[in-house]
């Protein structure tokens, strides 16, 4: 569970618990059923993070930005070609035996379901 956010928590619950069951659902067909979570990704929402993070703060965008990627791990922020690569592997025969998995794609920022 995210400290504070139990909607959000919840909400994920749900699609892993969804996924597992499409998986074996249509596993005897071949079907493959995953769920890609993505952390916050470099898009115009999280200029929008950024900016209003700069406001709040009164700081710089650029400092803002430091600030947010702190809270990750692995230091930045996600790129939509971090998502998009896992996506393609996925999709591909080389992932043909992974089935009714939920896989963070966020630099190690989520700590629980």
């Amino acid at each position: 569970m995210i400290p504070g956010r139990p909607g959000p928590s919840a909400h994920k619950s749900r699609r892993i618990a969804v996924t597992k069951a499409m998986a074996n659902e249509f596993g005897p067909q071949g079907i493959t059923v995953n769920a890609v979570n993505p952390g916050s990704t470099d898009t115009g929402r999280w200029a929008e993070l950024v900016n209003m993070t700069a406001r709040k703060r009164g700081v710089s965008r650029e400092q803002a930005e430091k600030y947010l990627n702190r809270e990750v791990p692995m230091g930045r922020v996600v790129q939509p070609e971090d998502v998009a690569d896992l996506c393609v592997f996925l999709a591909s025969s080389r992932a043909s035996m992974i089935s009714g998995v939920a896989i963070n794609v966020d630099g190690g920022r989520t700590r629980s379901i």
